[in-house]
Formats: C-alpha cells, structure tokens, sequence
C-alpha cells in the first residue's frame, strides 16, 4: 500500500513540474492595461563594420542600473548583450513626446555618435522577446538605423534622437470576444526621427516632461545635425511617443512569421562572430600546445642526454 502511494505521488509531482516547464524566451504573456512591459537593449550592430558595439558604450540615457539580462551560449556567441533600458512602457497608455532624458555632450562623445551613423550603425531593442524592426515602403528591416547620413546630400551626419514605439496586440487570442483591457504582443515597429529641440518646444507644467512636437507638422523643429560646430558642446534632448495598435489577424503564434524572411545582414554578423569566436579557441589551444611541446621537450632531452662521469659516480654511491 505504502509503494502504490509512494509511486502515485511520484507521477503526481512529476506532472506537476511537466505542467510548470517552459523554453526560456517562448513563454506566453498576456498582459493587463498598466501592466510594465520591459524595453530591453542590445548591441548595436553594422552592415558596414561587422563589429557589434555594446549599447551603452555610446552614452545614450541610462536607467538607475544598469542589469544585463540572463544569456545563453548562443547570444554570447553572435555577441548580443541584453540590458534593460529607462524607457518606461504601460501595456494600452500611448505617450507623446515624453522626454527620455536631456544631455550635454562634449566635442568627443558627438564625433563618436557622427562615425557611427556614417558606419551605419542600427540600434536594436526587445520586446516582449520580440526584435525593434523598422518598415519602409512595405519592406521590413531588422533594428532601426541609429541617424541619417547620405555624402551626396548631407554636409553633416542626422541623428535620431526620438523613436515612435508602435506595438501591435492581440486582444481575440483563445478569448471568445475581444477583451479591451487584456492582450498578448504581436508585432513591435519603432519609427526614429531627427529634432533639434529648443527649450521652447518643453511643454511647462508637466510631469513628467515632454515637448510639445515631435510628428511631422509645418512647424517642427528641423533635423538634429552633428558636427555643425565642432569642438563644441552639443545639448541632446532624447524623446519617445508610444502607440498601441490592435491587430486580431496576427496571432502570439504566428507573430514571427514576418521576421523569418527578412534579410537585415545580421547572418553576416553572426558568421564573423563565430569566426572571431573559434580563431581565439584556436590561438588559446596552439599557446597551450607550444607550452606542453616545450615541457615534454625538456623532459625528453633529458632522459635521453649520456650522464657524465660524476652524475654515474653518484648514482653508484647511491645505491
């Protein structure tokens, strides 16, 4: 009697840990209106350059503290580093014009944000394990580039210095009738765009802070240009607006659909980072194979030398 218990509660707790186990990264979330939706950020990566840059490397706005999301072998290996990010989103509550953060940047930190939009540099987020993606004339690309740069128009490279966040949800997913306060994200777009704010495009009074344009209209600011005066410091104004947009058609499901057959150069950056990754496995693996040849050498050499007279002297006394 006491093993048929012992074996049905067995079964029992191993269903129960079967029932609780999920791929990390795959796990559905429905979220409620106000629930935080975390914006997490990850290297910047180039076409051009190959080379993936650390997020935070370039002095963008911070959070509090800055905490890197858990990783496996194959992130570190395509050389992304998940951190969270100030950006603050509430699932169903848009924004306009918040104000991220305002920053005084030297001559240096506004030649470093020029060289990376001339490279070509995209900026890449997540959410909801979804990857920031940018759509022009229908056509979708991966991240979103970090400003504008064309040699043959632009005296001086554009910075993008305020994103429209516009995240799709699913509202009708396994519900019989649309629930307008709850819904699973299924697709994440973010529109970037260049505004030399000026203190009077602060909107006084309110908190927390936003300006008072930041969609094309008559009397926008115009772009935001680096390197118009050099060795000058330059005051940033970063800002945000977020959009939800309710689209039953695309399921939580089927939500990666559309990323499958985009072609954003990522593969490229992928390969080099393998390749770097196995050319250092390779040099660390022949410095230890040198180390050991030596060692075995030196063993060798000295088993095989002829002992002198004294050396057979002493091992004679010795025995």
């Amino acid at each position: 009697m006491v093993g048929k218990v012992s074996l049905s509660g067995a079964v029992l707790l191993l269903t129960q840990a079967a029932s609780a186990f999920y791929l990390p990264g795959v796990q559905m979330v429905t979220y409620k209106r106000g629930d935080d939706v975390p914006l997490f950020v990850n290297s910047l990566s180039s076409p051009e350059t190959l080379l993936p840059i650390e997020y935070y490397n370039l002095p963008f706005c911070t959070p509090k503290e800055i905490e890197y999301k858990s990783e496996n072998l194959g992130e570190y290996l395509t050389a992304n580093r998940i951190e969270n990010s100030p950006y603050v989103l509430k699932f169903l509550e848009p924004k306009t014009c918040a104000v991220l953060c305002t920053t005084t940047y030297n001559s240096k930190q506004v030649h470093k944000f020029a060289t990376m939009v001339q490279e070509k540099y995209r900026v890449n987020w997540i959410v909801d394990n979804l990857p920031a993606s940018v759509k022009y004339d229908d056509v979708l690309e991966l991240g979103f580039p970090l400003g504008n740069y064309n040699k043959d128009l632009d005296k001086t490279p554009r910075l993008n210095n305020h994103v429209k966040i516009r995240i799709a949800y699913n509202n009708l997913d396994d519900f019989t009738t649309p629930n307008p306060d709850e819904g699973r994200i299924v697709d994440f777009v973010v529109i970037p765009q260049s505004y030399d704010y000026k203190s009077k495009n602060l909107v006084a009074g309110e908190t927390p802070a936003r300006m008072n344009v930041c969609e094309p209209a008559a009397n926008e600011p115009k772009e935001l240009y680096l390197l118009e005066t050099p060795d000058k410091d330059v005051e940033i104004t970063w800002t945000y607006s977020v959009e939800w947009v309710e689209d039953n058609e695309r399921t939580w499901r089927t939500r990666w659909d559309v990323y499958f057959e985009v072609g954003s150069g990522s593969d490229e950056v992928h390969w080099f980072s393998i390749i770097n990754a196995l050319l250092i496995v390779l040099f660390l693996s022949g410095m230890v194979g040198m180390i050991l040849m030596r060692s075995l050498h030196r063993d060798i050499s000295r088993y095989n030398r002829v002992p002198t007279e004294e050396e057979r002297m002493e091992e004679r006394e010795e025995s």
